[in-house]
C-alpha cells in the first residue's frame, strides 16, 4: 500500500457544493480522490478523541498511482479550528486547502432538510422546532460528537473559524463561494490553475450536482434508497454513471422538490436576524484578506 498524504483538502463547510467539488476534481486524471469522500480522519481534534493512526489514512488513498495531486474532503474540519488546521498542516505536509461558504440560513436550512430526509432527524420535526432545540445546546455541548445534529445554527458562525484557518495555512488557504457554483466549470477551471492541473479535461465534461435535498413520495421506497446509498457509499463512489442513471431513475418515481411552506419564511426571517451582525464581520474580515467581491448575503 503507497503510504501517500494529502496535499489538497477540502475543509468546509457542509451543504455548501463539496461533494460536487469533490467527484467534479476527483475525475481528472492527474488527481487521487479517497476511496470516501468525507473520511473525517482528523475529527478527533475537535471531539478530543483518541488519535487516529496515520496506518488508516493510508488506506484512503491506496489507489495511488503517482498523481499530482492527492485529495480528500470532509466538510466537518472547518469547525475544529485552530487544533485541527494545525493538526492537518503537522500529518499531512501543509496541503493546499480549500473552504466554501454559503449564507449560513440557506445552509442550515439545507442541513436540517437533508438530516431528515435521511431520518436522522424526525419527519414530523419543523424548523421551528429545530432551532429551538438546537439553542438549548451550549457550544461545549456541540462539541461532544453525540450532538452533532444539532450544530446546524452554531456552525452558521463562520467568523469563529475562519481565522484560524488563515493563521495556519496562509497563502495555501483559497476561501471561494457555493454562490459561485452557480457556474461550477468556471470554478473549477480556477481550482485547476491553483492546484497546476490540466484544465483541457473539463473541455466538454458534465457538471451535474451532487447530493442535492429531496422530497420523496413513498416513505417506505425512500428507506431502501437511503439504506443502500449509505452502505455502499465506495462502490457508488466507483460507479459514478451507474449511480447517475438509478438516482435519475428513482427521482422521476419517487422524487419531489423541497417544499418551502409561509412558516419557513418567518423562520428564516429569525434566522437571518440571528446571522446578521456575524455576515457582517465575516465580510469585513475577508476585506483585510483581500476580498472586494462578494455574494449578496454578506453585502
Amino acid at each position: 500500500m503507497p503510504q501517500v498524504l494529502p496535499n489538497f483538502i477540502i475543509a468546509g463547510v457542509h451543504k455548501a457544493g463539496t461533494t460536487s467539488l469533490f467527484y467534479y476534481l476527483g475525475d481528472h486524471p492527474d488527481v487521487c480522490a479517497s476511496l470516501d469522500k468525507e473520511t473525517n480522519f482528523f475529527i478527533y481534534t475537535k471531539y478530543k478523541t483518541p488519535v487516529n493512526p496515520l496506518e488508516k489514512y493510508y488506506e484512503q488513498f491506496e489507489k495511488y498511482n503517482g498523481e499530482k495531486i492527492i485529495m480528500e474532503a470532509s466538510p466537518g474540519y472547518f469547525y475544529g479550528g485552530y487544533d485541527t488546521a494545525a493538526e492537518i498542516k503537522d500529518k499531512s505536509h501543509n496541503p493546499k486547502v480549500l473552504i466554501i461558504l454559503r449564507n449560513p440560513t440557506d445552509r442550515v436550512i439545507s442541513f436540517f432538510n437533508r438530516k431528515r430526509e435521511v431520518f436522522q432527524l424526525p419527519e414530523s420535526l419543523t424548523l421551528e422546532q429545530y432551532f429551538d432545540d438546537c439553542k438549548n445546546y451550549s457550544e461545549a455541548d456541540l462539541l461532544r460528537e453525540e450532538n452533532h445534529l444539532y450544530t446546524g445554527f452554531e456552525f452558521g458562525y463562520y467568523i469563529k473559524h475562519i481565522d484560524a484557518w488563515y493563521q495556519v495555512f496562509g497563502d495555501n488557504l483559497k476561501v471561494m463561494f457555493f454562490d459561485d457554483l452557480r457556474d461550477s466549470k468556471k470554478v473549477v477551471l480556477s481550482l485547476c490553475d491553483w492546484l497546476g492541473v490540466d484544465p483541457g479535461f473539463y473541455a466538454n465534461y458534465n457538471f451535474e450536482v451532487k447530493n442535492k435535498s429531496v422530497n420523496y413520495k413513498n416513505r417506505f421506497m425512500h428507506s431502501l434508497a437511503v439504506r443502500l446509498s449509505f452502505g455502499a457509499k465506495r462502490f457508488w463512489r466507483n460507479n459514478q454513471q451507474l449511480k447517475s442513471f438509478l438516482r435519475s431513475i428513482y427521482y422521476k418515481i419517487n422524487g419531489q422538490p423541497v417544499s418551502k411552506t409561509d412558516h419557513d419564511a418567518e423562520i428564516k426571517n429569525r434566522i437571518n436576524e440571528m446571522y446578521a451582525p456575524y455576515n457582517k464581520q465575516l465580510a469585513a474580515y475577508l476585506k483585510t484578506k483581500g476580498f472586494t467581491q462578494f455574494p449578496g448575503w454578506l453585502k
